[in-house]
């Protein structure tokens, strides 16, 4: 299993924000870089191929730079144009290729980076930053709980502070009896639950979720705000961000998953669900109105999927 946690360090002095700041501009112009030459050279995204291809070039013209920071360049390079390649595929993109804005500075393995519980330590060209962290709730949990952290971290400048992400995993075994299965269909406003014990019919659960009624009012109350503006007004920008549409989805979707998984640990059953992706979606988008297929893109079938085979149960 894994669980990502999104941190944030403490407010970084000059010299700190200075240093990170150098590593950024540096991924920045790297990954800009490698993604035109991947793409002109037609590579494939795989590591050992990027590796061949950039890490000597680019270590011997910059050999101050830790060599992570090329590792990480690299491998952010590949993922963006693997996804890149994929959304020209399906004609969802008419650029001749993407480039990287919104750094996050990726060190892919710990080598040049340490966590000791309390901050997260990262080698530059200027020595090893510290960044102490501020803890919630769930980071403390995965920290005390047997969770350890795995290999690679990810950091991103927000003014003089930095977003930290770090991935924790946990082995888990799951065990699931034979004929005890448990078949999920997910709906607009509600998830329906059939329970199968010995392989025959015990019970209909339904678990009411709201989200196409959550959907409906946010769109109206975004109406409300964006009428006669532009999305690309700062104050409009800080009222649509004030209405916490995501979290409140998200929240939703964890609490019924939440609860479909210990249903399905309570019984060592095995959870079946249909196949939906991002692509079925976009397909039921289409010749529809724009109000129905804003209900349909919003609508958080393939994350609630995806949230359920990341729990500690047999998914199918």
């Amino acid at each position: 299993m894994k669980r990502t946690v999104k941190l944030e360090g403490d407010f970084l002095n000059e010299w700190k924000y200075r240093v990170l700041k150098e590593v950024e501009e540096h991924q920045r112009k790297f990954v800009n870089e490698m993604i035109e030459v991947i793409l002109s050279e037609g590579l494939q995204t795989t590591r050992k191929k990027l590796h061949e291809r950039f890490y000597s070039h680019y270590k011997e013209k910059y050999p101050f730079l830790p060599s992570r920071v090329i590792e990480g360049s690299y491998i952010v390079a590949g993922r963006i144009v693997k996804s890149f390649r994929e959304r020209r595929k399906r004609g969802l993109t008419r650029k001749d290729k993407p480039e990287y804005k919104r750094v996050m500075i990726t060190i892919p393995n710990m080598v040049n980076w340490r966590f000791n519980k309390v901050l997260v330590s990262v080698l530059t060209h200027k020595g090893w930053v510290e960044i102490p962290l501020k803890f919630t709730k769930q980071f403390t949990r995965y920290v005390h709980e047997g969770w350890r952290v795995s290999q690679e971290l990810k950091l991103r400048l927000v003014g003089r502070k930095v977003l930290v992400w770090l991935t924790f995993e946990k082995e888990v075994e799951v065990e699931s009896k034979e004929g005890n299965h448990i078949s999920i269909d997910v709906n607009e406003n509600n998830v329906t639950v059939a329970v199968f014990e010995g392989f025959k019919l015990k019970e209909l659960r339904r678990y009411e979720t709201g989200l196409g009624r959550i959907v409906m009012n946010y769109s109206l109350r975004r109406e409300e705000i964006t009428k006669g503006h532009s999305t690309k007004d700062e104050l409009i920008k800080k009222k649509l961000r004030k209405l916490r549409e995501r979290e409140r989805k998200t929240d939703v979707l964890r609490k019924t998953v939440k609860r479909i998984t210990e249903l399905a640990r309570s019984l060592s059953a095995k959870v079946v669900v249909g196949e939906f992706s991002s692509r079925s979606k976009e397909k039921m988008e289409g010749n529809k109105t724009a109000k129905l297929r804003h209900r349909i893109h919003q609508w958080s079938v393939v994350k609630f999927l995806e949230m359920l085979k990341t729990q500690p149960i047999d998914v199918d």
